[in-house]
């Protein structure tokens, strides 16, 4: 019965390391799988962030290069009403000149010579 008990007991031994070396290979094995994931999302959030930047400096570019418009348009535009305002105003003061009338009179007929109505 002793010898019985030894053997199952030797059995039981060679069994438990049989099972712990399979766990200890299928431990490893999965260390070796969650690496290789951590590295395969590490290298896409790598990916995605750099596109995210470049993308981000195309749309910074593009408003840069809108505003550059918007700010030309604005200094050509105001020029555009300044001359307008002096050529206006070098013509008030023509009329007003030649007719000895005052502004309002010489507004007002301005207005109605090119059109418009000054009410």
């Amino acid at each position: 019965m002793r010898i019985a008990i030894r053997a199952e007991l030797a059995e039981t031994k060679a069994e438990f390391r049989q099972h712990r070396a399979e766990l200890t290979v299928a431990i490893a094995r999965l260390d070796h799988d969650i690496r290789a994931a951590v590295s395969e999302l590490r290298a896409e959030i790598r990916a995605m962030a750099t596109k995210a930047e470049n993308d981000l400096r195309e749309f910074a570019a593009r408003v840069e290069n809108q505003l550059r418009e918007m700010r030309a348009d604005h200094v050509r535009l105001r020029n555009e009403v300044g001359d307008n305002y002096r050529t206006l105003n070098a013509r008030i003061d023509s009329e007003r000149h030649h007719t000895g009338r005052d502004n309002t009179c010489a507004n007002r007929s301005f207005l109605r010579r090119n059109g418009r109505s000054s009410r």
